[in-house]
């Protein structure tokens, strides 16, 4: 992952591991389903907004596959405190029975991964709408 927005100019990717839910062996997109041991590259454009999960980045998601090259635009939300990564956790679980039971109009969830290095918790999600404040979840800059 990417910082590139602003000061953030990230010139070493920050590295996180896939935490895999049993009922979402893959993740889909659009054109293709991505196996859970692709390597992604998601560079965070713009930063949208801070809640109590943590902060919200807009950005887009980069992967190469034998079906070809895959570009999303998508929101992570970053948790560094214990306390966001317990609701981040929440959060991702309710997405994940939402998207069971067939639940439409919702964001779909890309993944949750964890920080190799110090335990950061990223959920990642496509963009929906308009937030509670009115903002777009998606900045200009991140589109």
């Amino acid at each position: 992952m990417y910082l590139r927005f602003g000061v953030y100019d990230s010139p070493v990717p920050a590295t996180f591991l896939r935490m895999i839910p049993p009922e979402f062996p893959k993740i889909i997109i659009p054109t293709t389903r991505i196996p859970p041991d692709e390597n992604m590259v998601v560079v965070l454009t713009s930063e949208i907004g801070e809640g109590a999960t943590g902060k919200v980045h807009g950005g887009n998601l980069e992967v190469e596959t034998s079906e070809g090259d895959v570009s999303l635009d998508v929101v992570a939300k970053i948790s560094l405190s214990s306390n966001q990564r317990k609701r981040l956790k929440h959060e991702a679980s309710i997405y994940c029975h939402l998207a069971s039971k067939g639940v439409k109009n919702i964001p779909t969830m890309l993944g949750l991964f964890e920080d190799i290095e110090d335990a950061a918790l990223v959920l990642l999600l496509t963009p929906a709408g308009v937030s509670t404040d009115g903002k777009s979840q998606l900045s200009d800059a991140a589109k």
